[in-house]
């Protein structure tokens, strides 16, 4: 195959494993649409990997492929697998990721490379996967060890692969045209994926390996405390518990493991607990297992659960737990346990255990979300919190000093302020929204004045009379709603969170939208635009589409939208009115993402090209400086500390003029050697 400058061409890698920095590239695959060719650099001779095509022939030949327009599948893997293989990065050549462009097509359409060829272009690739399988099993190997298989057939799977990489390549190319969303991919989508994902999870971010460690010691002392304390509390409880667990786990059998222990002359209780012990290291009662407690709770204690499953199962969650926790006093431990288990499990044992020689590499992912917003283990890093238990408080805010600079670099830690209620404002179209960042008064209060006709207080936080000094409580009662009711927020659900009538609830929404009129025309215009179409886009294009709701609305008409008049329609028709009550749940479901989408999506393009125009701007300048994570609405620069200033400064600008909204945009730099004291927590 003649290589040419702008060919477009699709690229994929077999692999020994899936770990970008140890495991080895055996070969790669490469296709123009006609051709579809495999390189085989690596092959099993029985004992080990022998090399096949030399090292560099695969570094001149992938080299080349810099003048084209590359095509993959995922190519954050593949392109850092040969960068860290082969030492040859083509990033730069990436024109696009048929994952990506497949989620931009359709965000409710998923699937791997097989898949969706067989889904959109009837490809079966099943025989090559199947023929590959066979032959694995056939030498004893792994269903995982692709590179012990014959050279052939991996060559057949391989270039089965790139050649389904390319078609659906371009037909996703015709898709995205036809929809208009060409700009949004090529324009946003595609550079932030190269400019700032790839680059993040290549670098990775260095750990605190002692002070993991050091807290994961003392996370354990704490919690065994804390489960010797649970279960000492329900000790009176568990005899009935026992009972139906040793009788369903380990029942009394003519050869079995109990009749064993009770030779050696235990009783059966005693039998049963030996070897309930002794297959598991766990105490008998898990106050882990939502199947136990549910044993505790509802058949022992005969409680009423707050909700069930489809299935009529009853569920013991958090609201479960917090609404018993005053007449068991031991939940209120074993909701803290619970959170305290979280913390251990999700950012330090698995930080501990992922860490590379003290470097973690996140993951971030744009094909998971609908909101284009990044999807990452780092995105749900918890905000620290003031007011908790100690010991939450100590584990929790502890997370961001684990996440620490290399030596000679500092971190800029830039969060855009408000940000939500800001997009908010400037989606909903409504000039006094807007101006109350215009006129830098604070937004809880200010809705709290206007809707209650509150007087004698103030929304600028610099006046004596501030609402929120003077009166907390109703800046807290308005930031309950302010941006709730835009998110779908009802009367009734609004009374519950409240404490308030339904009667008080209403009249606060009304209020509302009396203040802000433009809000109530912009949520009629958003369901309109639902109910009709069955999407609904961004001001940049970014499209959720709700394809049912059309149909659901001509099969209901206006009814569907109020459950008062669903009921009247069909109520003299259980199975009817069951069926409409169900489509109700899909059309309210559908109207709320529908707000959501367009405040949640903007917010996402503000972040999005922030950060594609700071990493621009750095690589012209030549500054030591990366964007090293994106947490929320917050970007975290790692720089040389002789670049801190200059690319500080460049993070602010960019940040606050990239995107121009109707409201202003504040961020607002800060540094530190670990996130933590860089974010002033």
């Amino acid at each position: 195959m003649q290589i040419n400058n702008n060919m477009m061409l699709a690229l994929d890698t077999e692999t020994t494993g899936l770990s970008v920095r140890k495991d080895k590239v055996i070969g790669f695959s490469y296709s123009n649409g006609r051709e579809h060719i495999y390189i085989e650099h690596l092959t099993w001779n029985g004992i080990e990997l022998i090399e096949s095509t030399p090292f560099k022939d695969c570094v001149d030949l992938l080299k080349s492929f810099s003048c084209c327009k590359l095509l993959t599948f995922n190519g954050a893997f593949d392109l850092q697998m040969i960068k860290n293989y082969f030492g040859v990065d083509l990033t730069d050549s990436l024109h696009l990721d048929a994952q990506l462009a497949n989620h931009t097509c359709d965000e409710n359409r998923s699937g791997g490379l097989k898949d969706l060829s067989k889904w959109l272009l009837g490809a079966n690739s099943g025989d090559e996967q199947t023929e590959l399988k066979e032959n694995l099993k056939s030498k004893g190997a792994g269903a995982k060890e692709y590179y012990k298989a014959d050279s052939d057939i991996i060559a057949k799977y391989a270039r089965k692969d790139a050649e389904l990489t390319y078609k659906l390549s371009i037909l996703f190319l015709r898709e995205m045209e036809s929809q208009n969303l060409s700009d949004l991919f090529f324009e946003e989508i595609m550079p932030l994926y190269k400019l700032v994902i790839l680059p993040m999870i290549s670098k990775g971010i260095r750990v605190d390996v002692e002070l993991l460690k050091t807290s994961q010691s003392e996370m354990q002392l704490d919690m065994i405390q804390f489960h010797n304390s649970i279960i000492s509390s329900i000790k009176p409880l568990l005899d009935k518990f026992y009972n139906w667990f040793f009788a369903k786990n380990y029942p009394l059998k003519s050869r079995g493991k109990v009749f064993s222990a009770m030779k050696s002359g235990l009783s059966l209780r005693q039998a049963q607990e030996f070897c309930a012990k002794k297959d598991s290291n766990e105490e008998t009662f898990n106050i882990l297992s939502k199947h136990h407690l549910k044993r505790l709770f509802f058949d022992i204690q005969n409680l009423t659960p707050l909700t069930t499953t489809d299935l009529g199962s009853p569920q013991v969650d958090d609201d479960f737990l917090e609404s018993i926790e005053d007449d068991q006093t031991w939940v209120k431990d074993l909701r803290l346990y619970n959170k305290l288990t979280k913390i251990k499990s999700s950012y330090v044992d698995r930080i501990l255990e992922e860490q590379e020689d003290g470097i973690f590499y996140p993951e971030y992912f744009l094909h998971r979300t609908v909101s284009g917003r990044m999807s990452s283990d780092f995105q749900q890093l918890p905000r620290p919190l003031e007011q908790s238990h100690p010991l939450l408080m100590k584990y929790n805010n502890r997370i961001r000093d684990f996440f620490i600079t290399r030596d000679g670099c500092i971190f800029i830690d830039d969060d855009y302020n408000s940000l939500e209620p800001r997009i908010f404002a400037a989606v909903a179209g409504d000039k006094a929204l807007v101006d109350i960042f215009k006129s830098d008064e604070d937004f809880y209060s200010k809705i709290a004045i206007m809707v209650g006709g509150l007087t004698d207080v103030s929304a600028s936080k610099s006046a004596s009379n501030y609402l929120g000094k003077v009166n907390k409580a109703a800046r807290q009662t308005a930031k309950a709603y302010s941006l709730g009711i835009a998110y779908g927020l009802d009367s009734y659900k609004l009374h519950k969170d409240l404490n308030i009538s339904q009667g008080e609830a209403e009249k606060l929404i009304k209020g509302y939208f009396d203040a802000f009129p433009m809000l109530a025309s912009w949520m009629q215009k958003t369901r309109e635009t639902i109910l009709t179409t069955g999407r609904i886009s961004t001001r940049f294009g970014r499209v959720r589409r709700q394809q049912s709701i059309p149909n659901l609305y001509e099969k209901h008409g206006k009814a569907i939208l109020n459950s008062l008049d669903l009921w009247k329609k069909y109520n003299e028709s259980p199975l009817l009115y069951k069926n409409a009550k169900e489509d109700y749940k899909k059309v309210r479901h559908a109207i709320n993402n529908a707000y959501n989408h367009q405040i949640q999506g903007l917010a996402s393009h503000v972040l999005n090209r922030a950060a594609i125009a700071v990493a621009i701007e750095y690589k012209e300048k030549g500054l030591d400086a990366h964007i090293i994570a994106c947490i929320h609405d917050e970007i975290i620069i790692e720089c040389a500390i002789y670049d801190k200033e200059e690319a500080a400064a460049i993070l602010k600008r960019c940040m606050e003029t990239t995107t121009i909204i109707e409201t202003p945009l504040e961020a607002e730099p800060s540094f530190g050697h670990t996130i933590k004291e860089a974010k002033g927590a």
